[in-house]
């Protein structure tokens, strides 16, 4: 994930959560939802490169990963998580989070300041993926998380008077652990850290 232009090093993100297994479930056929307000709507997906002017981090992410969580459980329950990614998207901060069951794949975008679910997807599994192979090899490890909060703390440790900007849970080779992003005016670091011990797996320059 290819950190954006978007945030100025005087931003500050205080995040803390503690992130709590999960299990979902959806009907087998291929859906993309867009929805706002209940109404679905349809979804015209463009990029456009998000401004630090329009940012105030502090009062943007109000939801929780807590939260998120539990909304992700609601709308796919009996199905397991694989990523957690909080990124800046329009202006806005958003979560987005991805899971498997046997034989599908589904993704849920939330608003990390109104909660609004702003898309949903499920679809097949690649044959490969299938019956259980992706869900036993990228299934995130919730248990016995350190806080969102310590985990920034500790990259931030790492990329002195850097200003972190996207966090990202995932799961490699048995390893559950966060990637964080952070930037200094053009110059960019990512951070690896262990998402039980915090133990720090690779500092990488983006200069």
């Amino acid at each position: 994930m290819k950190i954006k232009r978007i945030l100025t090093s005087g931003l500050v993100v205080t995040l803390v959560a503690v992130l709590s297994g999960c299990q979902t479930k959806q009907t087998p056929t291929s859906t993309e939802t867009s929805v706002t307000n209940q109404t679905k709507i349809s979804e015209t997906e463009t990029s456009r490169e998000t401004t630090s002017e329009n940012l105030d981090l502090g009062q943007e992410i109000t939801v929780s990963l807590d939260d998120v969580i539990a909304l992700y459980q609601e709308t796919y329950p009996d199905t397991h998580l694989t990523s957690i990614e909080l990124e800046p998207e329009r202006n806005q901060y958003i979560y987005k989070l991805e899971g498997v069951d046997e034989q599908e794949e589904y993704e849920l975008k939330v608003d990390a300041t109104t909660k609004e679910i702003k898309k949903q997807k499920n679809e097949a599994l690649d044959r490969d993926e299938q019956n259980g192979v992706k869900l036993k090899n990228k299934a995130i490890d919730l248990t016995n998380l350190a806080s969102l909060n310590d985990v920034t703390e500790t990259a931030k440790k790492e990329a002195v008077d850097y200003t972190p900007v996207e966090w990202e849970l995932k799961q490699e080779l048995g390893v559950t652990y966060w990637k964080v992003n952070l930037k200094q005016a053009h110059k960019e670091k990512e951070v690896k850290i262990n998402a039980q011990d915090l133990s720090i797996l690779k500092v990488e320059d983006d200069d």
